[in-house]
């Protein structure tokens, strides 16, 4: 295990698997095969309790770094359960991502959607511009409330939340 941990490393920086992933984008888009029926959805990771508070540089290693640029920088939310991240996912009709945000674990999904929405982008395999507007966008009830009904004029199947009203 970690030969294979080893391996992968070196691919980590760069911008590797970014690249990777919009090759197979622009390579299934060109012959047809990118379902543009968007599937967007969340879901939240713990993250580990050493995960805030990292360390300056190499120095003596007494020094923390500044809590307020490190949450900046850092997409981790606190709540009862500890430290935790969220990651939004757009897919296309047969799982293919196409758009990845990480927000803090407490964000509601309804304030990343435009975000996720805005990040799909796959290129074109010859000249033009990257295709970036969705058909129909599918989504689960936490998509339903702010700018979740329309996006870029594609449809969408969201449910509707119940208002606090009907409950």
């Amino acid at each position: 295990m970690a030969d294979r941990l080893r391996a992968i490393r070196p691919l980590r920086g760069g911008g590797t698997w970014t690249k990777l992933l919009e090759h197979v984008q622009v390579r299934d888009d060109s012959v047809g095969r990118v379902e543009w029926s968007v599937a967007v959805d969340s879901t939240v990771n713990r993250a580990h309790q050493h995960a805030a508070g990292a360390r300056k540089g190499a120095g003596d290693g007494d020094e923390l770094e500044h809590p307020v640029s490190s949450q900046a920088r850092q997409p981790l939310g606190r709540s009862r359960g500890g430290l935790t991240t969220k990651g939004h996912l757009a897919i296309d009709g047969r799982g293919l991502p196409l758009s990845i945000v990480l927000t803090p674990g407490n964000t509601n999904d309804a304030t990343a959607f435009g975000q996720v929405l805005d990040g799909i982008r796959v290129p074109r395999a010859t000249t033009g511009r990257p295709r970036t507007a969705p058909v129909r966008v599918l989504g689960d009830s936490a998509y339903s409330a702010g700018r979740s009904g329309t996006f870029r004029g594609a449809g969408a199947s969201l449910p509707r939340s119940p208002s606090a009203g009907t409950r």
